[in-house]
Order: structure tokens, then C-alpha cells, then sequence
């Protein structure tokens, strides 16, 4: 659809199955997506017109929540196993599945920075619900949140001129209260490595 919300086009025409978390690669010329088309959720993607639909993820756990790298090679996603989800990275054509998180807690809801190099996750490892930070690779892991509030949907300001201005995002609810947005500053030690 149009910015102003006219022009409402149905791209997957299912009425049975779920299609859901849409992501535009960068280039705009395709679009990520979860399905159950298969019998459990998988990640598909396919044309901006709903034609050339691939699925790049074939197995009996629930994969969800794709979310394109910036230079649109990899691709981020949740995964479940036994009960717990965890990030994965694929490549964008599906292949070399690659876990990033290894946690009994549930991590998800992955956002790559704009320059690629981290991404961010949702993640209850820290008694609530915390936006946590790693690199690109898995490694370095940290809580950048840490609150009793409950912080999740992590999201990354656009890249600027000036990279230690970025800002990072969630949705968050504090107990008792109205869900908000909390701006997290990366630390600057992070971006030296």
C-alpha cells in the first residue's frame, strides 16, 4: 500500500495460512516474511508484487522474525528449539544457518545496526525482558537496557554523518505504566573493536 494507507494490495493471497513480519530488503526488490504454509513457521521471501515467493527455511522448528543486513547478504531471524528461541543468521538466499545466541532464556527479535557490524535482540535472561547488543558473529553480548521495565522490538536509528550519535530503540513497558520508547546510547568502546 501507499504511505497513506490507500492502495491496500493482498501480495500472498492466502486465506488459510498466516503470512506475517514483512521485511523489505534494502534494495526494496524483495520482501522477507514468516509463514506457515508448511505446517510450522518458516522464512520465505519473495518479489515486491507477491510473485518468485522462495522459502529459505525448511525444517520442523518455528523460525520467525527475519530481518535483512544492511547490505542486504545476511538475514537475522528467531528460532525455536525445545521451547527456547535463540537468533540465528542465514544467508539471503537461504543456506548456512549460523546460531548467534546459545541461552536457556528466549532471545529474538533481531535488528541489524546500520552499518552491519552488531545487531540487536529482545532477550528475558535478565529477569525481564532486556535489549541486549553483539557483533555481527555472536560474540560480545550486552545488556544495554538492564531494567525491571520491559524492553523489547529493538530497532536502530538510521546511519548519519556521525556514527556515536546513532541511537538505539525499543518498545517498553514499565510496570504499572504505558508502553513507551526507550532510546539506549551504543557505547562508544564497542564501536573501536
Amino acid at each position: 500500500m501507499k504511505a497513506d494507507g490507500t492502495e491496500e494490495k493482498n501480495l500472498t493471497n492466502s486465506p488459510v495460512i498466516m503470512d506475517v513480519q514483512p521485511n523489505w530488503s534494502p534494495n526494496g526488490a524483495e520482501i522477507v516474511f514468516t509463514s506457515d504454509r508448511d505446517g510450522d513457521n518458516e522464512i520465505y521471501k519473495m518479489s515486491p508484487d507477491g510473485s518468485n515467493v522462495q522459502q529459505l527455511t525448511i525444517n520442523a522448528l518455528d523460525d520467525e522474525y527475519p530481518n535483512w543486513s544492511p547490505d542486504g547478504r545476511r538475514i537475522a531471524f528467531n528460532r525455536e528449539r525445545r521451547g527456547n528461541f535463540d537468533v540465528y543468521a542465514m544467508r539471503a538466499g537461504g543456506g548456512s544457518v549460523k546460531r548467534l545466541t546459545f541461552h536457556p532464556a528466549g532471545d529474538g527479535l533481531p535488528a541489524w545496526s546500520p552499518d552491519g557490524r552488531r545487531i540487536a535482540f529482545a532477550s528475558d535472561r535478565d529477569r525481564s525482558p532486556n535489549v541486549f547488543t553483539m557483533r555481527a558473529d555472536g560474540r560480545g553480548q550486552l545488556n544495554r537496557t538492564n531494567s525491571e521495565a520491559f524492553n523489547y522490538a529493538p530497532d536502530w536509528q538510521p546511519r548519519r554523518r556521525r556514527p556515536r550519535r546513532r541511537r538505539l530503540s525499543s518498545s517498553g513497558i514499565a510496570r504499572g505504566r504505558v508502553p513507551a520508547l526507550t532510546l539506549v546510547r551504543p557505547p562508544e568502546a564497542v564501536h573501536q573493536q
